[in-house]
């Protein structure tokens, strides 16, 4: 199963808060971008919760909290723990808001190592225009604003924002209970 649509939310709130692409928040974090041969070239970032140092956050049991400038987005940090409370979590990973530009692309990979295999991953659609696609292994979704979903990251997927306004979801990384 590559796509698992877990319920909608209403998103309005939050996708107020982080709607400004040009902010300077969306610019301050830059190394998902920039590692050379990302797939992520045409997106912004703005890691809400994770390691003290990010780059550590890819570690499986680093200690995680919200970072600091967290609560410049209370209505997101809400929005994503509502979303957990529909999950039967037993631990919670990254949190990102992710930004795909308009015309961008994610290119086709997958998420490899010991972190995608310890986590789930769950993504909130903030804002997406139709025409925003959404690829995993053969099978193609359309998520729309509120929907909260699951999709296989260790799998081939890609992204595609076709339109003239920036694609925005909430990625949420959880360890589920049994």
């Amino acid at each position: 199963m590559n796509f698992d649509f877990i319920t909608t939310l209403d998103v309005r709130l939050a996708a107020a808060e982080l709607a400004n692409i040009d902010a300077p928040q969306w610019d301050a974090f830059t190394l998902r971008q920039s590692i050379p041969g990302t797939a992520h070239g045409d997106t912004k970032c703005i890691p809400l919760r994770g390691a003290l140092a990010f780059t550590d956050s890819f570690i499986v049991d680093a200690p995680r909290s919200l970072y600091a400038y967290a609560a410049d987005y209370p209505h997101t940090c809400a929005l994503v723990n509502e979303a957990l409370r529909h999950l039967n979590v037993a631990s919670v990973g990254n949190v990102l808001a992710v930004a795909l530009m308009p015309g961008g692309l994610v290119a086709a990979h997958s998420d490899i190592g010991e972190y995608a295999e310890h986590f789930e991953r769950f993504h909130i659609v903030l804002a997406s225009e139709t025409g925003n696609w959404f690829q995993v292994g053969n099978d193609i979704a359309y998520p729309q604003p509120g929907s909260l979903f699951f999709f296989n990251y260790c799998e081939v997927h890609s992204v595609g924002n076709p339109t003239q306004e920036a694609r925005i979801h909430l990625i949420v990384d959880v360890t589920l209970k049994d």
